[in-house]
């Protein structure tokens, strides 16, 4: 083997190690409900951005996926895929930006699938039970829910302390979904709920969404809210309807 030839194969060599490159990748994957990590066994499958593979089927111990991924050549963003077999969570693919990092952590929270979602509803009242091209969008009729009082003695419902106590509950418990910020997506969410005559809240439903992530997130947080001061009806406690818009704005 010739001297030009020995140099040039050392030149190949250098250029291959060059252009090698390794991250560590560390996920948390937690119920976008809860935000408590998941028992239930998923996979984790990782592909470049172009769609090729480098992890399939992976599986997550108790919520936590930890890797060393080596590239050829060095990459920029990874696409993540995850799936919990049970099918108790909707699929979710996010994406990750390496930049120039020798290692990434990040949350993956996932949303129930549309069939639990359905179940919940269907649990609360069947009649109301639907979701629409996966966003929660059953309207409901105002008139089955107050009829038989006329409006000169209908007192609205009221949150507890008033709307400056509402305003205080949002900032307190809305999370911007970290999948959002990372996509950069912001916007209004529309959300439609109902009062029992009881004060509890129901039939939580996304009138109008902005993204999964953030849509599930102010489904959740109107869920979650504490009993009301019901609707009245010359003082008899009724079921109502609230619609309200929550925003989500990155600063």
């Amino acid at each position: 083997m010739n001297l030009n030839r020995l140099l040039l194969l050392f030149t190949l060599q250098c250029a291959m190690l060059t252009n090698a490159a390794s991250v560590d990748i560390s996920l948390e994957i937690r119920d976008a409900q809860t935000f408590n990590r998941i028992d239930k066994i998923v996979e984790v499958s990782i592909y470049t951005e172009n769609g090729n593979e480098l992890i399939k089927g992976a599986k997550a111990i108790n919520g936590r996926f930890i890797a060393a991924i080596e590239f050829k050549k060095k990459i920029r963003v990874l696409q993540v895929h995850i799936v919990d077999e049970s099918g108790y969570y909707r699929v979710k693919k996010s994406t990750l930006y390496l930049g120039k990092k020798k290692s990434v952590s990040a949350t993956s929270d996932l949303i129930p699938s549309e069939t639990i979602l359905e179940k919940w509803y269907a649990a609360e009242d069947s009649i109301y039970g639907k979701v629409d091209e996966g966003v929660l969008s059953q309207e409901f009729n105002t008139n089955e829910l107050t009829s038989g009082c006329d409006s000169s003695a209908f007192v609205d419902a009221e949150f507890i302390g008033g709307a400056s106590s509402f305003r205080n509950y949002l900032n307190e418990s809305v999370r911007y979904p970290n999948d959002a910020v990372e996509m950069g997506e912001q916007g209004r969410v529309y959300v439609s709920f109902v009062i029992e005559a009881t004060g509890e809240i129901s039939h939580v439903r996304v009138v109008k969404g902005v993204s999964e992530a953030i849509d599930f997130e102010a489904f959740r947080v109107i869920k979650s809210m504490p009993k009301w001061i019901p609707a009245s009806c010359l003082g008899k406690p009724l079921r109502s309807l609230g619609k309200i818009p929550i925003a989500f704005i990155l600063k």
